[in-house]
C-alpha cells in the first residue's frame, strides 16, 4: 500500500524508477482487474436485462391471449344465454300449439257430438 501511495505523481516520496515501474505494473493489473470485473458486472446486467424483457413480452402475450380467452368466453356466455332463451321460447310456442291442438280436437269433439245428436233427434223427427 506505501508503494503505491508513493509511486503515484504528486507523491512527496517518490521512488526510485525501478520501484516505481513496479508499483505502476501493479497498479495496472490492479486497474485491468478491476476493468475486467466492471465488464463481467455489465454483461450480467446485460443478460438480465434481456431475460427480464424476454419474461416481459412473454407475459404481455400470456395477458393478450387470456384477455382474448375471457372475451371469448364472454361471447359465448352471452351466446350461451341468448340461445337458451331462444329455446326458452320454442318450447313456450310448441305448448301453446300443443294447447291450441287439444282444444281444437275438444272442440271438433264436442260439434261431432252435437252433430251426432241433431242427426238423431232428425232421425227420429223422421220415422
Amino acid at each position: 500500500e506505501e508503494e503505491l501511495a508513493a509511486a503515484r505523481p504528486g507523491s512527496p516520496r517518490r521512488m526510485p524508477a525501478a520501484a516505481g515501474a513496479a508499483a505502476w505494473e501493479v497498479e495496472l493489473a490492479v486497474a485491468r482487474a478491476e476493468l475486467d470485473r466492471s465488464r463481467e458486472m455489465e454483461r450480467v446486467a446485460v443478460s438480465q436485462a434481456a431475460e427480464l424483457s424476454a419474461r416481459l413480452e412473454a407475459e404481455e402475450a400470456e395477458n393478450a391471449a387470456l384477455r382474448a380467452a375471457a372475451v371469448q368466453l364472454q361471447q359465448r356466455t352471452d351466446e350461451g344465454v341468448e340461445l337458451g332463451r331462444m329455446q326458452w321460447e320454442v318450447m313456450g310456442a310448441r305448448r301453446a300449439e300443443a294447447e291450441a291442438t287439444r282444444r281444437e280436437a275438444a272442440s271438433r269433439g264436442r260439434q261431432f257430438h252435437a252433430q251426432a245428436a241433431l242427426h238423431r233427434a232428425l232421425v227420429e223427427l223422421d220415422a
